[in-house]
């Protein structure tokens, strides 16, 4: 059995969003966050990662 998982891998961009400042704090606490197959316990052999990039 294998397990998928969706990533979204944030980005600053100056053009779209929120004022600086908020950007920068998003993006540092998404990329604090637990990594979702280590909160699901699920074995690291069998997870599959499908990732994408979102600018804010």
């Amino acid at each position: 059995m294998s397990f998928f998982l969706g990533l979204r891998r944030i980005v600053f961009s100056p053009t779209v969003g929120m004022p600086v400042w908020q950007d920068r704090l998003y993006i540092l606490m998404s990329r604090l966050a637990t990594d979702p197959s280590d909160f699901y316990l699920l074995p690291r052999d069998r997870v599959v990662e499908m990732g994408s990039q979102m600018a804010v």
